[in-house]
């Protein structure tokens, strides 16, 4: 049995589709969710299942992306620290324009909401059921049986609050399932992913600074994780395993150009060389090596260093073209038009 990632290699906020055929109540769930979720509405479970069987074509097409990004991010021989895989994703001006949770009414003439979560067969949108008191038994059953991820009673308090957590919750599980058929391999390439300190860690990270988007590249020597925050601008978190920093030693002792105080802060680490190209040493970097060295701190066992894009010019990286915070003004803009 496969131990569920608590943590994803890849993370970017997904749309939101709620149906209920009321649109008094419709309107009244939109309010419940935060802000900083794009909701699009629908008072006809047929249209909203037409809507959203189109969209299986972007999962479709997402899940052999990832199987590809897949590939690279596991692949043990790989030295280089290309971005381009990344750059596929993060520059994708459609990447927010999905969805990942489905958020429906149990009670609809028209089609009810466990008829609606039937016939919508896309496995990789996760639904949630509101219900009123009396259809508690038929929701419970609904769960038990896999059909939907969650469900909320209409008369439970704090329902804002259970429900932005759902959301929360199964917009990160919709990226597991992505995930799921591989992520053995690369649970223990990356043991960070099932590390639930460091999970916690990161989480806090990304509020501090305001991330809404992630991404992860790694190799033999460091993982770089790509940090974006709402208005598009990059970070880069480079984190080093203990297994990680012994092949960095070796590479490093094995050339002998290395100079000796480089080679005893890799072997101490209390360095993370991050070196273009192949990302090892070589001659070019004997004048200036120092520039591209960066001290790390401690996490338990893994070494790391926040970095700024302007840190890392190499990657000629500044800001993505297209940024959340973008696609929630166009969003709601669009809204108001139609």
């Amino acid at each position: 049995m496969k131990t569920e990632i608590p943590f994803q290699p890849m993370f970017f906020p997904t749309k939101v589709a709620i149906i209920d055929d009321e649109q008094d109540y419709l309107e009244q769930i939109n309010l419940l969710v935060n802000d900083d979720v794009a909701c699009e509405l629908f008072t006809s479970p047929l249209q909203a299942l037409k809507v959203m069987r189109a969209d299986k074509t972007k999962n479709e097409r997402f899940v052999k992306e990832c199987s590809s990004q897949w590939g690279n991010l596991t692949s043990m021989v790989q030295l280089e620290h290309d971005m381009t895989d990344l750059h596929r994703f993060v520059y994708d001006d459609r990447r927010f324009d999905r969805f990942s949770i489905m958020v429906v009414d149990y009670d609809m003439p028209e089609m009810n909401g466990l008829e609606l979560c039937q016939q919508l067969r896309d496995p990789w949108i996760k639904k949630i059921l509101i219900t009123g008191k009396a259809d508690s038994g038929i929701a419970i059953q609904a769960f038990n049986r896999g059909l939907i991820d969650q469900f909320i009673r209409k008369e439970e308090e704090n329902i804002d609050l259970h429900l932005n957590a759902a959301i929360d919750k199964l917009s990160h599980q919709y990226f597991t399932g992505i995930y799921a058929s591989n992520h053995e391999p690369l649970s223990q390439k990356a043991p960070y992913l099932l590390d639930k300190y460091f999970v916690a860690w990161f989480k806090q990270l990304c509020q501090t600074h305001d991330v809404v988007e992630y991404y992860l590249k790694k190799n033999i020597l460091i993982s770089e994780f790509l940090l974006v925050d709402r208005a598009g601008a990059f970070k880069f978190l480079i984190l080093q395993t203990p297994e990680q920093a012994t092949v960095q030693y070796e590479v490093a002792l094995d050339d002998k150009s290395v100079p000796e105080h480089l080679l005893t802060a890799i072997h101490n680490r209390d360095v993370i060389p991050h070196f273009s190209g192949q990302g090892v040493y070589d001659n070019r970097y004997n004048a200036n090596w120092r520039e591209y060295v960066y001290a790390a701190k401690r996490l338990n066992d893994y070494a790391y260093v926040l970095l700024e894009a302007n840190d890392l010019p190499e990657l000629g990286i500044e800001r993505v073209g297209y940024s959340y915070h973008q696609f929630l003004n166009d969003f709601y803009a669009e809204m108001l038009v139609n």
